[in-house]
């Protein structure tokens, strides 16, 4: 059984990593565990799967930057 978003802010060693990703949640637990991330500078990926659609978040906070010299 997954924990509840409840559980997972709850604990306090979740402060202590410095990427947390998730899986298997709906999208308003991933909201809040984002929000917890985001507001510990912790980095963060949520993955979602449905059938065969799928989608990835990455929240590396606002300092992260992104070199790329070709646009690929």
């Amino acid at each position: 059984m997954l924990p509840s978003t409840h559980e997972l802010l709850e604990n306090t060693s979740l402060i202590e990593y410095q990427l947390v990703v998730i899986t298997n949640h709906n999208l308003k637990q991933h909201m809040n565990i984002n929000s917890f991330c985001r507001k510990h500078n912790i980095k963060f990926i949520s993955a979602m799967i449905a059938g065969p659609y799928s989608q990835l978040f990455c929240d590396f906070g606002e300092k992260f930057e992104i070199l790329d010299k070709n646009g690929e």
